[in-house]
């Protein structure tokens, strides 16, 4: 798993690509 700081805890960044998916799981 990636610990980034940009990336906050329900965030999956998808291949090399910049995709980022941000998900609120409440």
């Amino acid at each position: 798993m990636l610990s980034n700081k940009n990336i906050e805890l329900n965030c999956y960044s998808f291949s090399v690509e910049i995709i980022v998916v941000c998900i609120n799981a409440r």
